[in-house]
């Protein structure tokens, strides 16, 4: 009895033979997606409160797909091998995203586009809940007004972007490995 062993690459390509030309087609295009999707987010640019906006912009579609992702994983769940499985398990983590909320940061419903008034920051340090647009309407004020009576620092737009990049940070810990591991896959 002779065995081979194909090279990785090899295999992809005889793995993809199997696949329906529609469904091939289609994981194609869900890793250009993916792969816009992660260029947006390496370069977001702005405030932080102005960032965690956009960071919303390009993860709530991906949020909203998550029925269409569980399906395509189904199609793909008989090919249970190599780099389809990488595939199945990345569509899977990202379908099980959700970064609504309607009393969190995104107040957006599904298929709704986050924006500077759907997105809210606050209830630190004593300050109330407000929109993204209210906070970036009044910078310069809160620039200088203390967010602690008696106490100079923080500030209250120090205290706001300090919240903005710690949501942005965690979100984009969360979303850049799973569009990448659906890129590689």
């Amino acid at each position: 009895m002779v065995i081979t062993i194909e090279s990785p690459l090899k295999l992809r390509k005889r793995l993809l033979a199997l696949l329906s030309p529609a469904l091939r087609e289609w994981l194609q295009g869900l890793q250009e997606e993916a792969r816009g999707s992660l260029l947006t987010l390496n370069g977001l640019q702005g405030t932080p409160p102005e960032q965690l906006v956009a960071f919303y912009q390009v993860v709530s579609p991906w949020c909203d797909r998550g029925y269409e992702l569980r399906q395509f994983e189904q199609e793909l769940s008989w090919i249970d091998y190599g780099q389809y499985r990488k595939a199945r398990e990345a569509l899977m983590a990202i379908a099980a995203q959700d970064e609504r909320c309607c009393y969190g940061v995104n107040w957006t419903s599904s298929g709704e586009t986050p924006t500077v008034d759907t997105t809210f920051l606050g209830n630190r340090c004593d300050l109330c809940t407000n929109t993204v647009a209210h906070w970036e309407a009044n910078r310069d004020e809160y620039k200088t007004q203390p967010a602690i009576i008696g106490h100079p620092h923080p500030t209250v737009m120090e205290v706001i972007d300090a919240q903005a990049s710690s949501f942005l940070s965690q979100g984009l810990a969360r979303w850049k490995p799973l569009l990448q591991a659906l890129i590689d896959s």
